[in-house]
């Protein structure tokens, strides 16, 4: 790559800074990074600029620690003239729908049709929620791309210790990388070449750059994979790992679990978790119709199948040790809504009966909500 293009940063996500360190180290990069970190006000700003304006990366094993300085902002670029600038090239890791939202809403102005947007680990539903919210016509919309990690909780790779401190956990970060069509509904992976969009794409360039260099130098980088993929492939490869979240982790809350593997000895556990399955299989089928042209659709979206990876799982868990089995207090809030919450919101949209998912969204909720009382009012203490 004969120029380094300028990357901005927006998040909380602790992957942001692992891939931004990693993109600083390239040798082409001048002295300061042609990286920008957004942050979310200007008091987050006044502590970066405290801290030297550096981001401390602290990696497990052999790659020794390192601190890069970057540029930040806590506001949309502009010329000198006042006019807002156009951002380039954006990566944007967020935990939550809401914060990604707002944060996407904010830089509105200065995300053009050319912008490349990176979507780090989006939550299911959020991207749906962007077309409709922020970028209803298909022309206004950005070059969105989603990267998704293959291990399920990123925080197993990185965490952040402080706002500007990142813990590397693992000796190496893969990923895989798909572009986002700007109509989910009507997308036909036979009517577009995504594969050589995506190698000639000025952010994926930078990326794929980034993994070859640190995997050069592993004693000074964390060794990082890019894997292209078509949307349709990534797609089920997302909504089999959401399905067998939204199983495991809903249950799991409702029923105290300690360890997930409890859920075994359920009466009518079986069943249970087959009826889930039908029931978000078939809302998904109606709601995205395109799923059909997709490659190995129907041997990813089969019922027996999805069961038998939740049960697999489920067996997993019941071999974890007794210190991983530590009785835990109700969390007072869950992601319920990015889990079964989602096939409801699409079955809502589309008119399909979700009376399972429903029903345990509701619990979960109402579990959550007394949880959260009890913990307030004094008359519990």
């Amino acid at each position: 790559m004969a120029t380094i293009p300028r990357l901005y940063t927006l998040g909380n996500s602790a992957i942001s800074p692992l891939i931004a360190s990693e993109i600083a180290k390239l040798p082409t990069q001048p002295k300061v990074p042609k990286i920008v970190l957004l942050l979310q006000d200007q008091k987050q700003l006044q502590r970066f600029l405290d801290g030297d304006s550096k981001i401390s990366i602290h990696h497990k094993g052999e790659i020794p620690s390192s601190e890069l300085q970057f540029m930040a902002s806590c506001n949309p670029p502009i010329y000198s003239t006042g006019e807002v600038a156009t951002i380039d090239n954006l990566l944007v890791a967020e935990h939550r729908a809401k914060s990604l939202t707002s944060s996407l809403t904010k830089y509105k102005k200065s995300i053009s049709p050319t912008t490349n947007v990176m979507l780090v680990n989006p939550p299911f539903g959020s991207i749906e929620y962007l077309y409709e919210k922020v970028w209803k016509q298909p022309s206004i919309r950005p070059n969105l791309f989603i990267g998704m990690t293959k291990v399920r909780n990123p925080t197993h790779i990185a965490k952040a210790s402080n706002e500007f401190h990142v813990n590397v956990r693992k000796n190496g970060l893969s990923m895989f990388l798909s572009p986002i069509p700007r109509d989910l509904r009507n997308y036909n992976p036979l009517l577009v070449n995504e594969q050589d969009m995506m190698k000639e794409n000025e952010f994926i360039r930078l990326l794929k750059e980034t993994e070859s260099h640190s995997r050069r130098n592993t004693l000074e980088s964390t060794p990082l994979e890019f894997v292209l993929l078509p949307f349709g492939e990534l797609l089920l490869f997302r909504l089999e790992r959401l399905i067998v979240d939204s199983c495991i982790e809903s249950l799991s809350l409702l029923y105290d679990c300690q360890y997930s593997g409890e859920l075994l000895m359920l009466v009518k556990a079986t069943e249970l978790l087959r009826r889930l399955i039908k029931e978000q299989v078939k809302i998904l089928k109606i709601a995205y119709p395109s799923l059909s042209v997709i490659t190995n659709s129907s041997i990813a979206l089969d019922q027996d199948r999805l069961y038998n990876l939740i049960i697999d799982s489920l067996k997993k868990s019941s071999n974890q040790s007794k210190a991983s089995r530590l009785k835990k207090p109700v969390p007072i809030q869950s992601n319920i809504d990015e889990l079964c919450g989602y096939f409801v919101r699409l079955a809502y949209s589309n008119n399909i009966d979700c009376k399972w998912n429903e029903m345990l969204k509701w619990l979960v909720k109402g579990k959550l909500l007394l949880a959260k009382h009890r913990r307030l009012d004094y008359h519990y203490l």
